[in-house]
This record gives C-alpha cells, structure tokens and sequence, in this order.
C-alpha cells in the first residue's frame, strides 16, 4: 500500500474540486422524469484502493510518525474489499430504468482528466465540458460516480490524533445535461462509522474491518436512494 505520504496530493485535489463545485447539493427535479426524449449514460471512475487516511499530520516528520503509528492497520486495510462497488453502474441503471428512462452503462472508467476546461459566471454550473459524452449512443444526460476514497480515516493535530481511527467512504456523484452542460443533480457523499468495539484489537481490527464495511454499504446506498 502507498500509505498515505499521498494523502496531501488527495487533500489538494480534493480542495481544488471543491473549489468549482456547486456550494450544495442539486436535487433532481421531478420534472426530469417526465421529460421525454431523454437518454442517461452512468460511468463511475476508477476505484481505488482502500487506505488509511490521516489527514492533518500536516508535515513530513508529523507524517511519518503517524504512518508508523499506523502500520499494523495498515496491512489490515490491504485486505479490505471494493468489488460490492463494481455492481453500482448496472444498480443505477436497473434504477432509473424502473422510471421509464432509457440507459447505457458505459464501459470506460471517467477521467476528468481529459475534460477541457470553461469558464461559467454560474457558480452552480461545471467548470468543465462534458459534451463530448453527448456522441456515445445519443446521450443526453451523463450521470457521474467518483469514489474519491476510502478506508479507513483518523485525524490528526501534528503528531497527536484526534480521536478514534473510522471506517470512511467518500464520493461525488453528478448528473450533467449535455445539451446545456449543466447540472442536473449534484450529490457529495461523506460516511464515517466508527468501531462499535474496542477499535485497536491487531492484528485484524475487527471492529474497523466492520466499521469499513459499513461505511461502503451505506455510501453506496446512498448514492442510489435519490433514483
């Protein structure tokens, strides 16, 4: 595991998006499922690895006292599984298909990486184009999962954590409409779940290894529960 000195490349990615995302969430409108002519594509982006995440051990020395601190669990969160995630597509599909809309699951992983950038007065508009999509099958409406992390999440003052280590689940899901390249829904997720035992039991952690699962059942749950 590349345990977490890359955590503060995740931090500053994870700044720089909330920097041109909406400032809340954007409900789906109940007129969306009324409108006809409609065609959703659902991508959902690499998944990574689960690790443990320490944020603020802000510097180098704070870093690696932490990650020391950290071994052990670290090799139990190696273990840790992310297949009941590869199923998400298909789950969002069968969903809004039970609502009369017509959907493809794309087979490439999302990269916004190879999105260009626009420039928009609307603070609750992307800040990238995304009509490039609109050419895979005739979409209309691009639906959007990032898993931006998970594992397990402890955070950290310096060298001193700041309460108990939480099983963590963390994603970004949006719905673009790719004939205006607006938002049509907008949902940020965040699920902690702390051990319901004594958490530091090495070398298994039982109560984290639960914590984990957790926290991957309800974000997945709740990334589907608004179709």
């Amino acid at each position: 595991m590349l345990f977490r000195v890359s955590l503060l490349l995740v931090l500053a990615a994870l700044t720089s998006a909330c920097a041109t995302a909406p400032t809340q969430p954007i409900a789906l409108q109940t007129e969306f499922w009324d409108t006809p002519n409609q065609k959703v594509g659902v991508v959902i982006s690499e998944i990574p690895a689960p690790d443990v995440f320490l944020p603020g051990a802000g510097c180098l020395l704070c870093v690696a006292v932490a990650e020391g601190n950290h071994a052990t669990l670290s090799k139990n969160v190696d273990t840790f599984d992310t297949s009941e995630l590869q199923s998400l597509p298909e789950e969002i599909k069968h969903k809004l298909e039970s609502k009369g809309l017509e959907v493809v699951v794309l087979s490439e992983k999302f990269s916004g990486k190879a999105l260009k950038k626009i420039k928009s007065s609307d603070p609750q508009s992307p800040k990238f184009d995304y009509s490039s999509f609109a050419n895979d099958s005739d979409i209309t409406h691009l639906l959007v999962v990032e898993i931006q992390g998970l594992g397990i999440h402890r955070n950290y003052s310096s060298y001193v954590p700041v309460g108990d280590p939480q099983g963590w689940f963390s994603a970004l899901s949006y719905m673009v409409d790719l004939r205006t390249n607006t938002y049509a829904w907008y949902k940020p997720v965040q699920i902690f779940k702390a051990s319901d035992i004594v958490w530091d039991e090495p070398p298994a952690f039982p109560g984290l290894t639960n914590a984990y699962y957790q926290a991957l059942a309800e974000g997945k749950s709740t990334l589907t529960n608004d179709f």
